[in-house]
């Protein structure tokens, strides 16, 4: 009889587990844009940081799925995983509209608008507050 002195099976553990990561990824994504979004808006001029942000985002995206479907119960394939790192803009959408279907689809183009709005906003903030300033920034 499950109850609260005892210890939940490892297979709830997991997927609780799986969906807190998957959820933290996302935060991390969307934070990921708002730097992106700072150093498009006060360095125009491609920099060396860029190869760290394209990485990071590879990774972020892989793990974005990778737990999507660990919290799913879906399998992702080990070399699927690392084709998401690099071929993320494919993978993602296809992966969400395998995993859930065309509401998965909706979501990830759901998330894309909240995502390059929110790179605009951080961009034009950015942009603005180092013209108010001087332009020192730049």
């Amino acid at each position: 009889m499950p109850g609260p002195l005892h210890s939940p099976s490892p297979e709830t553990v997991g997927t609780a587990a799986s969906a807190r990561m998957f959820r933290a990824l996302l935060v991390f994504l969307y934070l990921l844009v708002v730097l992106f979004g700072c150093r498009t808006a006060l360095l125009p001029e491609r920099q060396r940081v860029d190869w760290i942000f394209s990485g990071t985002f590879g990774v972020t995206f892989a793990g974005i799925c990778i737990f999507h479907a660990r919290a799913n119960g879906k399998r992702f394939v080990h070399a699927a995983q690392w084709l998401t790192v690099f071929l993320w803009p494919v993978i993602v959408p296809v992966y969400f509209t395998w995993a859930r279907g065309f509401r998965g689809l909706g979501l990830v183009l759901l998330h894309l608008v909240l995502l390059v709005l929110l790179w605009l906003l951080v961009c034009a903030t950015a942009l603005l507050t180092s013209i108010a300033v001087g332009g020192s920034f730049l």
